[in-house]
């Protein structure tokens, strides 16, 4: 079973079962569950990103780097050898530590050789940052609304100096897609060299879709930062249009 698999068994449980979980996670963790699962999915977003800087410097034949190369190998090795079974609390939180330490051994390795390479700025992208500490440097009139898709849902997150929410949303990213194609399609230039009619329809639909369900947590707030996901990352939020509004054929 894979994370994306137990997060969706996690939320899928009634409401009941669910809260008996987060009660207990609250209790054992020191945080909410919400939280962590928020966190999860956004590691598994950083992951696939690591993974691609990885490969950049696993083809690098540059002999400079080839010394600092080895000691990231090694970093890693020394990462995967660490056991992850704890017999109680106290071995779990120890294990923790070792490997939380040895992820920024890592993390600066990593810096380091792509600075040698002259890709520097592409090290702070690969970065994970802990939700809390992002929670601290947003204003209070700030929000940052982030969407995740697996193969059958799609999760948004809405993360405020006050408060961090998600949601599930039994929709696929082709579906989203088709709904974005829709739209695009209709502010292009027709071969007469004039606008089609925009498509309110689908824009107001797929408003309700992606920001109805965290539109409370947002709705004051003047600064958005949006980290859309798949599909998502060719749709032009400004389009959207909340309300329903009655299509013209005037263009």
């Amino acid at each position: 079973m894979n994370i994306t698999q137990l997060i969706d068994g996690l939320t899928s449980l009634p409401d009941k079962e669910y809260n008996t979980v987060a009660k207990y996670f609250k209790q054992k963790k020191g945080q909410s569950i919400d939280n962590a699962i928020v966190e999860l999915l956004e590691i598994i977003r950083s992951s696939k990103l690591n993974k691609r800087v990885q490969n950049v410097i696993n083809r690098s034949k540059d002999s400079r780097v080839e010394k600092e190369k080895r000691k990231l190998q090694d970093l890693v090795i020394e990462f995967e050898k660490v056991s992850r079974i704890s017999n109680n609390e106290a071995e779990e939180k120890k294990t923790y530590q070792e490997l939380k330490v040895i992820k920024t051994k890592i993390t600066n390795q990593k810096r380091i050789v792509l600075k040698k390479l002259n890709l520097s700025n592409i090290s702070n992208l690969s970065e994970e940052i802990a939700l809390k500490d992002i929670q601290k440097i947003l204003k209070k009139d700030q929000g940052i609304v982030s969407y995740f898709f697996d193969p059958f849902y799609l999760y948004i997150f809405s993360i405020t100096n006050e408060d961090i929410r998600f949601k599930k949303i039994k929709i696929k990213n082709k579906k989203i897609k088709n709904h974005i194609q829709k739209i695009i399609n209709t502010v292009k230039v027709n071969n007469s060299n004039q606008l089609k009619n925009f498509n309110f329809k689908d824009s107001n639909e797929l408003y309700n879709l992606i920001f109805k369900p965290i539109e409370k947590t947002i709705e004051n707030k003047k600064d958005l930062i949006i980290i859309p996901h798949k599909a998502l990352m060719s749709l032009p939020f400004g389009i959207l249009t909340k309300d329903k509004i009655k299509q013209s054929n005037q263009i």
